[in-house]
């Protein structure tokens, strides 16, 4: 029955129906795309770029920022409480004002590591000894 149709003649057909069917798409559902590529017009973005609002929503962002800081400030607190030879309970009031500056980190995924940190760090100088539940009741009670 489809002996008297060529293949050329077939694939022209078809190709003349897909040309048919991708016009009425655009002109159905992209028009007011066309009309403004026709006319020149480019589109105004509307609301911040993509990177200012991805900035100002990150929390992540922010936190990893305030774990640097704290680690900073703990590095110093170390070495201040190693010049000065102070003891356990002078080094945890020393470190009270920067566990109640850092209170957000308290319930952030950094807060083991953190303690962990501030363990090593007094370890490696070996004047004062804490431990991370000392550090964790410090944390609960500037709260």
């Amino acid at each position: 029955m489809f002996t008297n149709i060529s293949w050329g003649s077939y694939l022209t057909g078809l190709a003349a129906l897909l040309a048919l069917y991708y016009t009425y798409v655009a002109i159905r559902y992209y028009s007011s795309d066309i009309k403004r590529l026709l006319s020149g017009k480019t589109k105004e973005p509307t609301g911040p770029s993509p990177a200012v609002a991805f900035q100002e929503t990150d929390p992540e962002i922010e936190l990893h920022e305030k774990a640097e800081q704290f680690t900073a400030e703990i590095k110093n607190a170390v070495a201040e409480a190693h010049e000065q030879g102070m003891d356990n309970e002078s080094t945890l009031s020393l470190l009270e004002p920067i566990f109640t500056r850092f209170d957000v980190l308290k319930y952030s995924p950094y807060r083991s590591a953190l303690l962990e940190l501030v363990v090593s760090e007094f370890g490696k100088h070996g004047s004062v000894i804490l431990s991370e539940e000392d550090l964790d009741d410090l944390w609960i009670k500037v709260a």
